[in-house]
């Protein structure tokens, strides 16, 4: 029972800091409110496990094996997520509609650098693997609407920020994001 607490703070940890899904996730909370921002869940989780998954059956002994695939992983995450910011930058209409979809929620995960750290450094393996999975999706549901929650609340409350800005900021966040990442290859 420690062993899966322990999981539990690590894994909420880890999906408490911000990050390009959680960008995405407050952004959409911003401009459409937490019931219509709810869906995008669905793309986060399966992001997720599309990776944590097939790390933990069969790919972690590839990743060890050769790191060039984790590097290259890392360029393609740095460059979807300054592709994605490209998008928010340029958005033009009020309401944001379409700045962030399900699809998009799900691809910033699936290349997400957090997916690869749970599924090579945090989930155990072996027989536990089944329960340690219902742990981590029990953790991302509550974490998820925190960031959707706290985008709504900006919406409605942070009126001196317009959607605009509001898109903007989010662009340069993930600016960093990929910044960050593509430092780490280039420092490999």
């Amino acid at each position: 029972m420690h062993e899966l607490t322990a999981f539990v703070v690590q894994v909420f940890l880890l999906l408490v800091v911000p990050g390009p899904t959680n960008t995405l996730l407050c952004l959409s909370g911003r401009e459409r409110g937490l019931v219509p921002s709810l869906r995008l869940m669905v793309g986060e989780t399966a992001g997720y496990l599309a990776v944590i998954v097939p790390l933990l059956t069969f790919l972690s002994p590839l990743f060890d094996a050769r790191p060039s695939i984790s590097l290259a992983l890392k360029v393609a995450a740095a460059c979807w997520i300054l592709y994605v910011a490209t998008k928010l930058w340029r958005a033009e209409n009020a309401s944001g509609e379409g700045s962030v979809s399900v699809r998009r929620v799900f691809v910033t995960t699936l290349l997400n650098p957090k997916a690869l750290v749970f599924g090579l450094a945090i989930f155990p393996r072996g027989e536990s693997v089944p329960i340690h999975l219902a742990a981590f999706l029990a953790t991302l549901v509550p974490v998820a609407m925190l960031w959707i929650s706290g985008g709504a609340l900006t919406g409605r409350f942070g009126h001196f920020l317009t959607g605009r800005v509001f898109r903007r900021t989010a662009a340069a966040c993930l600016v960093v994001f990929s910044s960050v990442l593509l430092r780490a290859v280039w420092a490999a």
